[in-house]
């Protein structure tokens, strides 16, 4: 079942200004039938508003979801902001249409940046799907065992000297800043039979 949604004041004056544009900012994507669209996603799901006849579907929120960062997809959960984010996909969507109405995809410098765009998204899925490989619990128990002298490491070495008062204390910390050795100061000074 189709709605309107109400519009963002950042969405509002973009929709306008795509609206005076004298160029075919609205007009459907003209391609052949049988050839896939550069950026076309997959439109399954309950179609919520259409575009320029091209429907924007719950599908398409729930995949936009996916790829953002788990903090920041907790965030549009906590605060509802399940709106802003198919408010997002509409002017994405008038853009991408304008951008295939004039074939921008055709432009060497685009087909470049695609390209680019496309080898770091793989590349990131690659590096996903290895550190998922590498991060099972076994891989992880197998890491410690080899490695445990990391991690029995002392990690801080701590000095100290005792005395009986500030007065004194102080006097020690001018010697010691001043390049008196530690442990001689430390030996003839220190209340603290360790």
């Amino acid at each position: 079942m189709s709605r309107t949604v109400r519009l963002s004041a950042f969405l509002v004056p973009t929709l306008a200004l795509a609206l005076a544009l004298p160029s075919p900012v609205l007009a459907k994507p003209k391609a052949p039938a049988k050839v896939a669209l550069v950026g076309e996603v997959d439109r399954s799901g309950a179609v919520l508003v259409t575009v320029n006849g091209a429907p924007i579907t719950q599908g398409m929120i729930d995949t936009a979801m996916t790829v953002l960062p788990e903090e920041v997809r907790a965030r549009v959960v906590a605060e509802h902001l399940e709106g802003r984010l198919q408010e997002q996909l509409i002017l994405q969507e008038l853009l991408w249409q304008e951008a295939i109405a004039v074939r921008l995809a055709d432009q060497p410098a685009v087909q470049t940046k695609l390209a680019l765009a496309a080898r770091d998204v793989l590349a990131s899925a690659a590096l996903e799907a290895e550190a998922a490989r590498r991060s099972t619990d076994a891989a992880v128990k197998e890491f410690y065992d080899q490695h445990g002298e990391l991690f029995r490491k002392d990690q801080v070495r701590a000095r100290h000297i005792l005395v009986a008062d500030e007065q004194t204390a102080r006097q020690l910390l001018v010697k010691l800043t001043a390049g008196a050795d530690f442990a001689t100061t430390a030996k003839g000074t220190s209340q603290d039979p360790g």
